[in-house]
């Protein structure tokens, strides 16, 4: 799937930067760790909500995101501030494996012994009435790790259409996130034949003829551009305000 965003949206390193995968990966391992400093440390000054702030959630994000863009080395200063990260909430027990998922998700894809990625692809069909937006935002952010061809099975796909098949909130970023799992428009729409709505068949060709008659929307102006938006602004802010480390 290409780049939901323009050309005009800053890259994450400079050219000299992207000219070699060492020191794009070196960077990248430099920018998340800033990030989860960040998050640390304003978690901290505010003497441990109970609930995570919007903005911190934001950081944690702008983390996964270039971890997952990037895969930067394991870096023990990187793996120790995000197991940091994850160890220092104390927000409500109901959300608090919620608040660390992308911390685990990090450190999962830099070979940690977490397991962020695999509760993902488990619980893309969450029954937990304000869990599968999160967990859609968090598969969001290391969406290219969750494609078909990487799971190896449908599973995921099936948790996806069931939801936008059936649920009344959330199943617009329900498809929109299994048609990243394709890497074309076509392989989408030939790889989800195999799904026949069973509870509201109606409601799911509806919404399939809705993504079909409004292919830019579906494809490009989506339910998580804003927040993907909201992420690399906040990853600027923090990148470009912390001294270099």
């Amino acid at each position: 799937m290409e780049s939901l965003f323009p050309e005009d949206q800053a890259s994450l390193f400079t050219a000299e930067e992207l000219e070699g995968d060492a020191s794009c990966s070196a960077t990248a391992s430099k920018v998340a760790f800033q990030l989860a400093s960040a998050f640390h440390s304003g978690y901290l000054a505010r003497d441990t909500p109970s609930r995570l702030p919007d903005d911190l959630d934001v950081i944690g994000l702008a983390c996964l995101l270039v971890v997952s863009d990037y895969t930067p080395p394991a870096a023990p200063r990187l793996v120790h501030e995000l197991i940091f990260c994850r160890n220092c909430l104390q927000t409500q027990k109901a959300w608090r494996d919620l608040d660390a998922l992308p911390f685990d998700t990090c450190l999962q894809l830099l070979g940690m012994p977490y397991d962020g990625l695999d509760r993902i692809k488990s619980n893309l069909n969450h029954g937990m009435s304000s869990a599968p937006a999160f967990y859609y935002e968090v598969a969001w952010m290391c969406r290219k790790h969750l494609t078909v061809d990487r799971i190896g099975n449908l599973g995921g796909v099936y948790q996806l259409l069931r939801t936008a098949e059936s649920a009344i909130l959330y199943w617009d970023m329900a498809l929109v996130l299994c048609r990243t799992m394709y890497p074309t428009a076509e392989a989408f729409w030939d790889g989800i034949g195999f799904f026949e709505a069973r509870d509201f068949p109606d409601q799911y060709a509806g919404r399939l003829k809705w993504a079909r008659d409004n292919p830019k929307t579906f494809e490009a102006d989506g339910p998580f551009v804003g927040l993907e938006l909201r992420v690399r602004r906040e990853l600027d802010r923090v990148t470009f305000t912390s001294e270099a480390i």
